[in-house]
């Protein structure tokens, strides 16, 4: 196609096409369904479309990138293509050496505020990515092989407590029974981790550890950390993980 040609008379190799029309062309049919179903039962939503020349443009536009789809004079899909490096000429950075940069949360000296403000943000990362989500049926399987008490699980560089508050409703639902402990080496984070859980109605515990410096607690039968690594130095990351791993009785 032109496209592709533009990619390959730009210098990208490995060119690729991937068609996700049919996707999209179900996506505008449920569109076009919804809206639908509202005009039908919705009086609001029928005097919305009738209150401008927009509004009913914008209807029947639904109606004309459906009948695209079908007919195939539209299509939706994703290029991938790869520039090649050209030769003698270095990448501005590598992929095979971490670079390691203290994030504003790292500084001691951050007003209590922004501090906050970046816990919050991670909140919405943890939103964004799914760890509860992820995280849960590790937790779920570990917990099914020890019936006799209830799981105990660690959460290292808690933060917020974003991860534990989910998995801990989680657990509510599915009725096990687990322990959760959040452990931090900022004592600001686990002041804001412990008014959020009380806030929840969670039953966790909260306590200041740096999780480097100091022996791992080996008492807990999962250790988990998320949006944590990325923290150490080249060193301390496989040293950390060393040491969880010995410390879990049973899943890191």
């Amino acid at each position: 196609s032109s496209d592709l040609q533009l990619l390959q008379e730009a210098g990208f190799a490995s060119l690729d096409f991937t068609d996700l029309s049919n996707s999209v062309k179900r996506t505008w049919t449920l569109v076009i369904r919804r809206i639908a179903n509202q005009l039908l039962v919705n009086q609001e939503a029928c005097s919305f479309i009738r209150s401008g020349f927009s509004n009913t443009a914008f209807l029947k536009t639904l109606f004309r990138i459906r009948l695209a789809y079908a007919l195939g004079s539209m299509r939706y899909g994703l290029f991938t293509a790869v520039k090649p490096k050209e030769a003698g000429k270095k990448m501005p950075f590598s992929l095979h050496q971490r670079s390691i940069e203290e994030e504003l949360m790292d500084d001691p000296a951050i007003h209590a505020d922004r501090f906050v403000g970046s816990l919050r943000g991670l909140h919405r990362v943890n939103r964004a990515t799914g760890s509860p989500r992820i995280l849960w049926p590790i937790i779920q399987a570990t917990a099914n092989t020890i019936s006799e008490r209830p799981l105990r699980v660690l959460d290292v560089a808690c933060g917020g407590g974003d991860n534990i508050i989910d998995l801990s409703r989680r657990a509510q639902r599915a009725g096990i029974k687990v322990q959760f402990h959040g452990s931090d080496v900022s004592p600001r984070a686990i002041e804001h981790a412990q008014s959020r859980v009380e806030t929840a109605s969670v039953d966790a515990h909260f306590f200041v550890h740096d999780a480097v410096a100091q022996p791992i607690p080996d008492e807990y039968d999962l250790i988990m950390c998320s949006l944590f690594l990325h923290h150490l130095h080249e060193e301390d990351a496989p040293r950390f993980l060393r040491q969880a791993a010995e410390a879990a009785q049973h899943t890191l």
